[in-house]
């Protein structure tokens, strides 16, 4: 017998199953979005809560998503269209929430207008934001990776 390596997928379901978990968690814990604004010298941060950007909007996609994720097994569909979700739905999150992100900079950016002497707004991802942002990744790097060694175990 040789000694042959064995390869496994990084992650599998239940890794992902977790990691859909941790995407919902991130949306009522902690800041998604932080900003900050300098006036003249005075600083002042705030954030967007996840629970408060998911009833607003777009927003409701990044709970929805996960959420059909979890349930896919539940539901009749053929398992390649599941392979295919469990790539594709990540996928479009993680887009989706850098597109958020840089729009929302964009915005704050672009209201400051002529004072842009006495006014500096800075935006990026809070910490439920970046959890939510690797989570995303990952899911969508395993998701991949099973759904391409799958179907090239059924071509050999």
């Amino acid at each position: 017998m040789k000694n042959e390596k064995i390869q496994f997928p990084i992650g599998g379901e239940l890794s992902q199953k977790i990691s859909y978990g941790v995407m919902i968690a991130c949306l009522f814990i902690g800041n998604m979005f932080k900003m900050k604004a300098e006036v003249m010298g005075f600083s002042q941060a705030d954030g967007i809560k996840g629970y408060e950007f998911i009833f607003s909007g777009l927003g409701i996609v990044f709970l929805l998503l996960p959420i059909l994720l979890l349930c896919l097994d539940f539901i009749n569909v053929s398992s390649h269209l599941k392979q295919l979700a469990h790539f594709l739905l990540p996928a479009a999150l993680l887009v989706l929430l850098l597109i958020l992100r840089l729009n929302i900079s964009a915005f704050l950016g672009g209201t400051v207008g002529e004072l842009d002497e006495f006014v500096s707004i800075n935006a990026g991802s809070g910490f439920s934001g970046w959890i939510y942002l690797l989570v995303a990744g990952f899911s969508t790097y395993s998701g991949y990776q099973h759904y391409v060694l799958k179907k090239g175990e059924k071509t050999k």
